[in-house]
């Protein structure tokens, strides 16, 4: 807003003399304010409009259009027409891509440009975070020391800056990283870290914390907690877990250990434990049916007047348990529920920022949800799915009962989260990159829509029901399927509004009246907001199941597969679903035709060559009344 008013300033400095004369002498104060006030307001919008093109751009990159995202951040970041803040912003979508995909040459000369052209801000905390994040990647610790000793100088003792600081000595001095990373705990009261075995270098699986007088009474001021802790071949890492809270201050425990059916020893260590204290109790699923499942057989396990859960391979601070219930036994009126915050880590206690580098390193930790169990046994426990099960009962749970959850201690990573380093380069199609495009988004944006259209009896959940309360992907299901079938897939924009979605709408409707299954793959046009979700009259229609809608990393089998409007075809879309059909029909309708105009040919064989590529099917050209609807 500064450079905003900066640059009014100097157009109004940039005006003739005997111009603002008159403004001065024949316009009262309340007329000159006025136009101050509507070019200050053009301004502003100009400049909104200006950083939205990066930002679409950025959204159009993590949405499912990398290939050709990347080419236009690339020209917008060397186009010296546009303004330096644009171009600025396109050097800082690049750098966060780049880190993502650990290219961290790339990314550092990047951030190194934001840093450099940003001149108007002195120092940027997300800026500095990656730049700190590369230098240590690449090696160059005392470059990314010297970075994070500056940026602490803008913020004195932020914790983000501090664990980036912490990072710096990975490779040298065990005890200064210690004493560094003890700082964020010291300030908030809470008990240090300490080197279990000093003879062992410092990591996840070397880590403790003294713990001062517990509170071990169990009464109606020290409530038991049941702990749920589903694990599946963690034999190697499950001791951090089970040690970290066989050590909390809190004793009144039960730690519900299930394992989902692992092919490893990882039962036999939760039974280990069993035999070393009589709060920890172990079972198995016979079947392997995904880490919500396992905590709901816990949950009818449970007998704690609260509820929380832990990941195998977590390892949390001793004062963790105690800093959740003592936060809801004293605001019961005001929350329902609880969350800390956790750092993700390397075995090497190497701090890690978020999956898409930000402002902040430490985030909320969805697995500490901590609620009574009357609660989430009302809610009926976790949908039975493999990934994001978290974020759908946390939603819910705000829908049920009007209140939103409490995150506390937001600067204090009370849990660290054990990442495995090759995790980062796996191009899994459940990876946390598809929440912006693929499986995560559409199971979140399927579940939020089920939220808003039901009632509130039906957000709890019967687990005991064949049916689904609301589709999701199939190989996220806890008997997810190796492929699914359809009669009819149609590839089209699932998002849009008005006449085009009238006659999408057209195409479901003519199939479904013929008794076919309905498959939609949602392939919004490139040039398009690829944020709008899809359209709710689509979304009813997979809510009461007519229509099934699919995700890149299923593998569908069609009997057709319809392809309409072909001008999105012709920007490829990243990590396409698998389809196995006989070949892929091509609507061209009259409004596609005239939009193709005179490059039509160019355009059409691009849209071969992709749909080819993309699916290995052949592909055919035709109109609506080649499939039998004759009004389009």
């Amino acid at each position: 807003m500064n450079i905003i008013r900066h640059c009014v300033t100097l157009a109004f400095q940039c005006t003739p003399q005997s111009l603002r004369h008159f403004l001065r002498d024949r316009l009262s104060q309340e007329k000159v304010d006025k136009i101050k006030g509507l070019v200050l307001k053009k301004q502003v919008n100009e400049f909104q409009k200006q950083k939205n093109r990066a930002r679409k751009l950025e959204d159009k990159l993590w949405g499912g259009f990398s290939t050709q995202a990347l080419l236009d951040l690339h020209e917008l970041r060397d186009d010296t027409e546009a303004k330096l803040h644009v171009r600025v912003y396109a050097a800082w979508a690049l750098a966060r891509w780049f880190a993502c995909k650990e290219d961290y040459e790339s990314a550092l000369q990047h951030a190194v440009l934001v840093r450099e052209w940003c001149t108007w801000k002195p120092f940027d905390l997300a800026q500095a975070l990656l730049e700190v994040d590369c230098l240590v990647n690449l090696g160059r610790h005392e470059e990314a020391r010297a970075v994070a000793g500056t940026a602490l100088e803008y913020r004195p003792g932020n914790t983000q800056l501090v664990l980036a600081l912490a990072n710096t000595y990975i490779s040298n001095d065990d005890n200064e990283r210690l004493s560094i990373i003890n700082k964020i705990y010291m300030q908030q009261g809470f008990d240090e870290i300490s080197i279990r075995q000093q003879e062992k270098p410092l990591g996840m699986g070397n880590i403790a914390a003294a713990t001062g007088k517990p509170v071990a009474v169990a009464s109606r001021e020290c409530p038991k907690v049941t702990i749920i802790m589903p694990v599946y071949k963690a034999e190697e890492t499950l001791h951090i877990a089970v040690d970290s809270l066989l050590g909390q201050s809190w004793e009144n425990l039960e730690i519900l250990i299930v394992d989902d059916c692992s092919p490893d020893d990882t039962f036999s260590v939760a039974r280990e434990y069993e035999k070393i204290d009589s709060r920890v109790k172990a079972f198995k699923q016979e079947v392997n049916q995904g880490s919500y499942s396992a905590r709901n057989l816990a949950l009818s396990k449970a007998t704690g007047e609260f509820i929380t859960t832990h990941d195998a391979d977590d390892w949390s601070h001793p004062q963790k348990i105690e800093t959740q219930i003592s936060h809801l036994l004293a605001n019961r009126n005001d929350f329902v529920a609880n969350v800390t915050h956790w750092v993700r880590v390397f075995p090497n206690l190497l701090f890690r920022g978020t999956s898409r580098p930000t402002n902040h390193m430490i985030q909320w930790n969805h697995s500490s949800l901590m609620m009574s169990r009357e609660l989430l046994l009302q809610l009926g426990g976790w949908d039975k799915v493999r990934i994001t099960g978290d974020t759908e009962l946390i939603w819910r749970l705000e829908h049920f009962t009007g209140k939103k959850l409490a995150k506390i201690y937001k600067d204090i990573p009370l849990s660290f989260a054990l990442e495995d380093p090759s995790s980062l380069t796996r191009q899994s199609h459940s990876h946390v990159w598809s929440i912006h495009y693929g499986v995560r988004r559409e199971y979140r944006e399927m579940a939020d829509f089920w939220h808003k259209h039901v009632s509130e009896s039906q957000l709890q959940l019967d687990n005991n029901l064949c049916e689904r309360p609301f589709p999701a992907p199939s190989f996220m299901q806890a008997d997810k399927k190796n492929c699914v079938s359809t009669d009819v897939l149609l590839i089209m924009d699932c998002g849009r509004v008005g006449t085009r979605h009238v006659t999408n709408m057209e195409y479901v409707n003519h199939f479904l009246a013929q008794g076919k299954h309905v498959g939609l793959f949602h392939w919004p046009h490139y040039r398009a907001d690829v944020t709008k979700p899809i359209n709710n009259e689509l979304r009813q229609l997979a809510l009461e199941k007519k229509v099934s809608i699919f995700v890149s990393g299923e593998n569908i089998v069609a009997s057709e597969v319809v392809a309409l409007n072909p001008l999105a075809l012709v920007y490829v879309i990243d990590r396409p679903p698998s389809i196995e059909s006989n070949n892929i029909l091509i609507v061209a309708d009259v409004e596609t035709s005239q939009e193709f105009k005179s490059g039509y040919k160019i355009s059409s064989h691009t849209v071969d060559d992709n749909l080819r590529t993309l699916f290995g099917l052949e592909t055919k050209w035709g109109k609506a009344a080649d499939i039998g609807i004759d009004s389009i």
